[in-house]
This record gives structure tokens, sequence and C-alpha cells, in this order.
């Protein structure tokens, strides 16, 4: 095949929708759809294009930009395609998507926002190259995707657009061969350098090459120089039924350096009837595997040693009574017993029912940092093994192993944990995707069931419990939506996690790991994040004077700003401890800031760059992704240089990586702490390369919620930045809040999912309550009963305002964090200053928060919340909310006597314009609030 034009109407194929066709242009208007199909399977290696014209659609619902063209298409429910995807927009930026539909099920495996200005006037090109398993797409001329990917090595095309009234216009179809080959053939190269120490080829052919499968082989090369050697290796391999072959090069002995891979596809007589040469592979020297940066065995300030007494594990405001069984029988946190009766882990084996972990644990070791008890408990059928460590942050991790003496028949085992109703209100389980919508806030009456999902907590405003659980494995359930179960329809709450809840035959050891960590997890911090100041969103630059004289950032120093937030875009590369072009941008901005007495903090956060030097060798092995399977695209980067980038597991060698390249920031940068974007979230990852993942019963690879590893990473980020330099570790924590994570996160900003289309998507200003509500953020972004100080993050957009934020935030205790809207900071500086000047982190400062302080404060109308902080006779700063669509006048009225003012000379003071407020004999204020805003009031 050489050029071939597909001008002719003659040469399509039409499948769905109405078409006409007008000198050498196709207009097509779908019925919905339109969809219309040419050339030959046989067709290999070939770049397909076509002008597009977008006439748009008479749905309003639907006046989006969408078109595409189709290659290697086997028939209408097996193809690729590629085009415009407009419902998927990101401000002005349309999403250019490649895609794969096998038997009818979609994929999408690249895709591009780009600048699109869909106009209905204009011809656009689209083009598609398809050479073996590489694909280039591109608009214009201008390349926006490269992906490899190997489900089709030929097929027809076709163009169209599947399931919208849309028209469209086609011309200058055309079809050209590019490349040499005529069998299709492909070779695809999986790097696993870190911890196989391999290289994996996989091959694939088929029947259109002429030949069967017997007939066919694969001959293998790896050639190159090493640093110090030649290296050649050649392994020949047969093509199975399928037409694919693969083959393992064990590269553990090569020296670093560059390598080829050739493979050919060789017939009987040995003739080479196909080939693909791989020129790229480069093998690394991982000088930061295994790095020791920030582990720790010791005790961490600020907590206090771990103590036991009679089996009563004390930690820094919590106790664990283990003196009657392994399992805690009460548990105390500041001075409240906040279970009703034993936890208790209750089985039906063999008919009988039976309570396990019932016996006094043994303790194994004990320092300063932590406990580890054990115990073996004898059944008639069975025997148990049990672990427990407790550390210095108060979490309790469980080992425990089922150990059969023959073959057992399991009914039930669920741990059911007995809470006590006056201490239990909230609860929260996190999603890990979008917006939380009833997986938190008011535990409903009666039962809820939710799914297994890593991790949840029940507790109040003040104090709680987690429970978390890396995997499901050895789960066997009826419906894994309903695992977990929390009961309130008797006089205590019970939260029961079903291990097995039907009839399971077991004749192996069943091994489960499970934790509880009561919250707070520590006291405060020297310095909180009020303290902190930190502002979010600078670029490099602003520290040269503006036409004023002054620098923007001498102007935020000005205004109160002490920790300074870079984004994803100080270096070239998403997620990497290093820049290699703007290096000299970096370092002036920070010495600028440090001249100042400014804190730099760079992000980082959850991803690796396909452009970052490690990706190719280090990828396969650190990704969430499943084994020697493609990745599904996590994030696609909007700056340049354009960039895929994906979801990394900490319970990878990444994670040394990752420790390494903080301290190359700290040592050569001289950065002064870190933002973390969804470090501490545990993303479930299915890579059974590094150890997560197992196979379930039907062999489908499910995920691990790795806990214990991200845990692990913030430890040692901890260690690095705050306890040895006094540095904060800053997390970003949207979509999942687990305690044995933030534990070592100096404080968290959270809020992310509401903004960014849900608050904005609401009618009216009320509608925000419906997205995130009070007692959701009372359970999840308070932050107090977590032990973790939070910030709120307001995004503005539409209808919602920094203030509808503010309105929701302070009345929680919470501040609003300075996030790309650096012109509002004078105001939010101001809310900083009148916290900090009235002191209300000084210890004799009380907080009456709204949902229990009727006897200090009375407020004349509904759905206005207000809360109080109190320093006695020093005088009081209430946060009024008005929570409506409507400008209200109130009254508030308060308690004098109660809060320690009577008999003083008090007046009332708008805390934030500075103008007096009339205050009553009788303490009554008249306040006049706009809707869904917030007034801030001192009485002093």
């Amino acid at each position: 095949m050489e050029k071939v034009v597909l001008g002719n109407k003659d040469l399509w194929s039409i499948v769905s929708g109405k078409w006409s066709f007008s000198q050498g242009e196709f207009k097509a208007v779908g019925i919905p759809g339109h969809f219309a199909i040419a050339g030959d399977k046989s067709w290999t290696d070939y770049a397909f294009s076509a002008d597009i014209k977008l006439h748009g659609t008479n749905d309003k619902k639907k006046n989006w930009p969408k078109s595409y063209i189709y290659f290697r298409l086997q028939d209408e429910k097996n193809f690729y395609r590629f085009g415009v995807h407009g419902d998927l927009s990101f401000y002005d930026r349309f999403v250019f998507e490649l895609a794969k539909c096998v038997n009818g099920e979609w994929s999408s495996f690249g895709k591009h926002y780009y600048k699109f200005s869909a106009d209905k006037n204009k011809w656009y090109n689209f083009k598609v190259e398809a050479e073996g398993p590489k694909i280039k797409c591109y608009l214009d001329n201008v390349k926006l995707l490269e992906e490899t990917d190997d489900e089709f090595l030929s097929g027809r095309v076709a163009m169209g657009e599947e399931d919208n009234s849309r028209i469209t216009s086609y011309r200058n179809m055309a079809v050209e061969n590019i490349g040499s080959a005529r069998v299709p053939f492909s070779a695809i190269i999986i790097q696993r350098q870190l911890i196989h120490k391999d290289v994996v080829v996989n091959v694939k052919t088929s029947a259109l090459s002429g030949y069967k499968f017997t007939d066919l082989k694969t001959r293998f090369s790896l050639t190159g120089k090493g640093s110090k050697s030649v290296a050649r290796i050649v392994k020949v391999v047969g093509i199975n039924k399928d037409y694919k072959g693969s083959t393992v090069f064990d590269i553990s002995k090569m020296k670093p350096g560059n390598y080829n891979i050739l493979a050919e596809l060789i017939n009987k007589k040995g003739s080479v009837i196909a080939s693909s040469a791989y020129k790229d592979l480069k093998i690394m020297d991982f000088k930061w595997f295994n790095s020791q940066v920030g582990k720790t065995d010791e005790l961490l300030p600020p907590w206090t040693p771990v103590d036991v007494s009679r089996n009563v594990v004390r930690v820094w405001g919590r106790a664990y009574d283990l003196s009657k069984s392994c399992l805690p029988s009460a548990i105390n946190i500041l001075g409240k017993e906040i279970l009703h009766s034993p936890i208790k882990l209750k089985a039906c084996i063999n008919g009988k029912s039976v309570e396990l972990l019932c016996s006094m644990p043994n303790i194994k070791q004990l320092d300063d940092a932590k406990v580890v008890l054990e115990a073996n408990d004898k059944y008639p059928d069975f025997n148990v093994k049990t672990e427990i460590r407790v550390e210095f942050d108060g979490m309790m991790k469980y080992d425990v192993e089922i150990i059969p003496r023959g073959n057992l028949k399991i009914s039930k085992l669920v741990l059911e944990t007995p809470f006590e109703k006056k201490y239990t209100s909230l609860f929260y389980h996190p999603k890990h995707v979008g917006v939380i919508k009833r997986s938190s806030g008011s535990i409903p009456e009666g039962r809820t069931f939710i799914f297994y999902s890593g991790s949840f907590w029940l507790g109040n405003e003040e104090h709680g419990l987690d429970w978390f659980c890396e995997t499901d494995e050895n789960w066997h359930n009826k419906d894994s939506q309903k695992s977990i179960m929390i009961d309130a329809s008797d006089e205590a709450i019970v939260s029961k996690v079903n291990f097995i809840d039907e009839p399971t035959k077991i004749n192996k050891v069943l091994k489960y790991t499970f934790g509880f960590q009561a919250t707070p997890v520590r006291p405060a911090l020297k310095e909180g994040v009020r303290q902190s100041r930190i502002a979010h969103g600078i670029w490099y630059g602003m520290e040269k004077p503006g036409k004023d004289g002054v620098s923007p950032l001498e102007k935020l120093k000005q205004k109160g700003i002490k920790h300074l937030v870079y984004h994803e875009s100080w270096t070239e590369y998403q997620n990497y401890p290093e820049t290699f072009l703007y290096e000299k941008q970096l370092k002036s901005i920070i010495n600028a800031s440090h001249k100042l007495g400014l804190k730099f903090i760079p992000y980082f956060g959850y991803e690796m760059s396909n452009l970052c030097p490690e990706y190719n060798a280090c990828g396969e092995e650190t990704l969430r992704k499943e084994p020697l399977n493609k990745f599904t695209k996590w994030y696609y980067d909007l700056r340049g240089p354009y960039q895929n980038c994906y979801g990394v597991c900490y319970n990878s060698p990444w994670q040394d990586f990752f420790l390494q390249g903080m301290k190359h920031m700290i040592d050569k940068y001289h950065v002064d702490g870190v933002y973390l974007d969804s470090t501490v979230v545990t993303f479930g990852c299915p890579n059974m390369n590094h150890g997560c993942g197992h196979k379930d019963k039907n062999g489908k690879i499910k995920d691990t919620f790795p806990i214990f590893a991200i845990r692990e990473t913030m430890k040692r980020l901890y260690k690095l930045f705050y306890v040895d330099r006094g540095m904060i570790v800053n997390a970003h924590n949207s979509m999942c809040t687990t305690a044995p994570c933030i534990s070592f996160a100096t404080s968290c900003w959270n809020g992310e999912e509401y903004n960014f289309g849900a608050f904005a998507a609401s009618k009216k200003k009320s509608d925000f309550l419906k997205v995130l509500s009070l007692d959701t953020f009372r359970a999840v972004h308070m932050g107090k009963n977590w032990g973790i100080e939070h910030e709120f993050l307001v995004s503005p957009e539409k209808i919602w305002t920094i203030d509808n934020g503010l309105a929701i935030a302070l009345i929680h205790d919470v501040t609003v964090r300075p996030c790309g809207y650096l012109d509002k900071i004078k105001y939010l500086q101001r809310i900083w200053d009148v916290m900090n000047d009235f002191g209300v982190d000084e210890k004799d400062c009380r907080w009456f928060p709204y949902w229990k302080n009727k006897e200090y404060i009375q407020i004349s109308a509904k759905n206005v919340p207000a809360s109080i902080h109190s320093r006695g006779t020093k005088g009081s700063l209430l946060i009024i909310s008005n929570l409506t669509d409507y400008k209200k006048k109130i009254v508030a009225k308060l308690d004098l006597e109660a809060l320690g003012l009577k008999g003083k000379k008090i007046k009332a003071i708008d805390a934030i314009t500075g103008k007096n407020i009339k205050l009553s004999n009788i303490g009554a204020i008249n306040l006049q609030i706009d809707d869904f805003n917030w007034k801030m009031v001192l009485i002093k």
C-alpha cells in the first residue's frame, strides 16, 4: 500500500448517520451518531489523516466539540480512536484523547489537555501514525500524543462520532504507508531494573503474516557497550497459538550503560520477515537504592515514651487496656473511656461459636518508641498466633494467623468494636475519589453498610478511633459492598468488620493484618498552622522589583506571609527532586526569600513523569499498575514540557528515591520544608512487582492500600524535615484521611474535592451545605479530633467565594490558605492578625464551638451558627456565620457572666473593620450579615 486517497464516496461503507457528498467533501448528521468505514484489514503500518470541520449540535446540553478518526479497525467493536473529547474540558483546554475499544469495552491510554478554539468555520487536520506498537497523534501537524500499544497491529480506518447528534464535515481523507513492515509485528520492552533486575520483551504478530504460528519463531538479541564490558545475548523463542512470544533478559550482572534490543520474526527457513529494534535501553546505577535517609526507630517529639503497666499500654493522651485479651477491653482518650465494652473477634468454626484473641498477650519487646506483644492460643482444630505492635503515636498493628490442623469450615469471622454513644456521633469513610457523599458526617440511625476501602473512623468533635487494614485478602463476603457495618440501633454504636460472612473451607494459614489508632494522634506543635502563615502559588521572577520598585516577594513579606509554597511547575518533571532547566531561577527565588526571612516550600506529591530519567527503568516496578499491563494515566500536566504523570506507590523502592531526593533538595537548594500533594492518600495499588495486590478467587488482581508504607514515608519525612531541622511537612490530603499516615504531617490542607466544580455547580449558596455539610466538616476537616491542624482549601468559582469558604471554616476554628489569589492576602492577613493578637492559641484560651455553647450565646435566627474563643476576663472573640441565601439582621445575646466578663467595662468591635458595635446592658449585639457570609466580633 502506498498513498490511498479516500475522497470517493464509493470507497466508504456508511454504518450510521445521514451523509451527503459534494466536491470531495463529506457532511454527516448524527442520528444520533454517524460512522463510516474504509480500507482493508490487512493495512498494517500507516498514517491516516482527515480535515474536519465541527459544525456543532442543536442539543444545547451537549454543545461542546467532539469528533474522531479511527484506525486499525477490526469491526465496529474493536479499534483505536483519536480525537477531541470536548465534554472533558479544563478551563480553556479540551481533551484530545487516544482510546481503544476491545470487544465493546473502552479504555483511554492517552490524553492531552490542549487549547482548542473549536471554530465552526475552520478546518482542522486530525492525523494518526501507527507503526508497530508506536502510535502518534497530531492536530494541525502539532504532535499531541505518543503512546505504545499492540492490541491491534492492522486494520481499516473510519471517521465519525458514535453517540451524539452532531453535524461534521470531512475532506482530504488519505492513508499512506509508513515504515518498511509488510507483516504485522510489534515488540514491547518492559524494564524491571529495580527489583527483578531484568528486561521483558513481548512480541506479537497475526495470521495476516501469511504463516501458521507453528512456522514462526522470534530471535531476540541484546547488544551494547556497558561502562566496562561488551554484552551480547541471543535467544530464540517460539510463537504461540495467539501469535505471541516473550523472553526475559537477566541484567543483574550487566554494567550500567546503553544497550540495544532487536526482535526478529523468522520463518522455518530462518529468513527474517519482520523486525523491531529498541535502541534506548539504559541500564542505570541506582545509588539511592536502600537509602537510609530519615529512617529511625527512636521516639520522636512531641510524643512521650511508651509506658506499659499491668498490660495497659499508655502513649501521649491515650491508653489501650490489653490486660484481659489481645484486643483492647478499654480505650481511654484524654480521660474519656470511649468503648462501651471490649473489642472482640468472633468466629463460627466447624459449626461452633468461638471468640479469638481472648488471651492476655506477653511483652516481647519494650522501649520508648514501641512495645511489641505476642500470644499463642490453641483451640481444638486450630491455633492462633498474634503479634501486636503499639508505637509512640498510638498506632496499634495486629498480625493474626489462624493456623488449621486439618480442614476448617468458617462461616463467620467478625471484628466487633462497641463504642459509647455519648462519645460517638460522627464517622468517616474515605472513598479516595470525587466528592465524599455521605461517607462521612453524623452516624445515621439503624445500620449503615460501607465497603472496604482501607480504613474508617468513628468518634466525635474531640476524639475518635481509626480502624485500618491494607488488604481484603482472605476476606470471604457475600456482598463486598457490605463487608463493614456501623450499627447504631442498640445502646452502643458497634462497628463490625466482616472478614468472613459466608461458609468457607480453609486448609491453609489465614493471615490478617489490621490496626487501630485512637485520635487525636498528638499534642499541638509549638508553631501551629496559623503561625506558619502559608501562601500557595508563587512563581519564578517574583523576587524582581515591579514598577513601584517593590518585588511581589517583598509585598508578601509585608502582608505577614512566612512560608511560600511553589506549586508543581518549579521543576520541569512532575514530583521530581531536581530541575535541569530552572536551577538558576530556583536558587534565585530561594536566596531572595531567605534574605527577606521567608521560608521556601517546594511541591511534591504522588506521581512519576514519563519524562524523568528513571521512568523507563523504574516505572514498571514502582507505579500503581497491574504487572505487565498498561497504566491508565492519572494526571495530565497542563504546563510545558508536556508530560504524562502516573501514580507512584511508596510501597516500592521509589520511597528511597523520594527521601534521598528530599535530602538533596535541602543540601543543594536549602529548601525550608515540603508540601505534599496527596502523598498521604492511600490510593489502591495492584502492583505485585513490589508486594502490593493479591488475586481473588477468580484470578482478578485486587488493590492493596499501602498504609504502612505511606506511614513510613511520612515518618522519614517528619524526621528529616521537622525533627532534625524544625521545618514543616504540610500534607494536602483531600479525599482521604487515615490516622497512621497523617500522624507525621505538621499540618494538613484539604477541601479540594468540593472545589473545582462541586461548589460552583450549586444553584444557590445554601446548596453548598449539600456538597459539604457541617457534620462532615466536623468529622473530616476540623483537625482537632485527629490531632493535626487543618487549613481549608477555597478556590473561588462562579457563586462560590472566599467569604463563603470562610463562613464554613472559621466557625470550626479553621483558617483558609491563600491559594492562587495573592491579592486577597491582605484580607486574610487581617484574620490572622486578629486571632493572633487576641491569643486564640494561648493556653488560657478556651473554645466554645457552635454545637455546644448554648449557655454562652443565643442567636435570634436559624442557620446562623456562632463559635467563641474565650480568654475569660481578657475578652471573647466571636465568629458568627450566616449560612443562608439572604442577608440577615440578627441579635446575638451573650451570657457575659458565664464568659467571665460581667461587671467589666467592655465594648464590642467588628474585629475586621475596627468599627464599634453597640453592646446592650444585657450583652446583646445587633449585626447585619450578608448571605452566606460571616462576622468576627471582639468583646473586650
